[in-house]
């Protein structure tokens, strides 16, 4: 499946769920375009923007909207609170 051109654009932390968070390392600070194919309960299912590759399984802590500054988790968090 592959996202249409209007499809919200989300963006993944480089990092691996093994990563403090928040991740102060090199990793955390790099950031690539991808689109949330699916979402489960803590974590999405992604497709890379550049290559199309497939990820499952990814930390919600690692995604954000593109052009936002904090991940999902945190944003959805702020906005409860």
């Amino acid at each position: 499946m592959v996202p249409l051109p209007s499809s919200v654009v989300y963006e993944v932390q480089n990092c691996s769920s093994n990563c403090d968070y928040p991740c102060d390392k090199a990793c955390g600070r790099t950031w690539e375009d991808c689109y949330v194919v699916e979402e489960r309960p803590g974590t999405y299912d992604l497709r890379l923007a550049e290559d199309n590759e497939m990820i499952r399984g990814v930390l919600k802590r690692h995604v954000r909207r593109k052009g936002e500054v904090q991940p999902q988790t945190k944003r959805l968090r702020s906005q409860i609170s």
